[in-house]
């Protein structure tokens, strides 16, 4: 695989596309964004937070949470 990106890289440079692997590169390092919702773990008794994705809690759930005044954070993966 490290080949084939390899060559690709070349390829793209060869027709003078340097800044679309510049472009690309800054893209990966930056990761994806995504909104979660900030809730209290449940059964702890300290104040533990846990980020919770729509993949976590679903659709339904996520909205309604939102128009209830949950607190929203952004988080990046790669």
């Amino acid at each position: 695989m490290r080949e084939v990106e390899d060559l690709l890289r070349d390829l793209i440079r060869s027709a003078g596309l340097d800044w679309l692997l510049d472009e690309l590169d800054e893209a990966i390092a930056t990761g994806v964004a995504e909104e979660k919702l900030l809730q209290r773990r449940r059964g702890t008794s300290t104040e533990e937070y846990e980020a919770l994705s729509v993949a976590d809690v679903g659709t339904d759930i996520f909205h309604r949470s939102l128009k209830r005044g949950a607190s929203v954070v952004v988080t990046t993966r790669p």
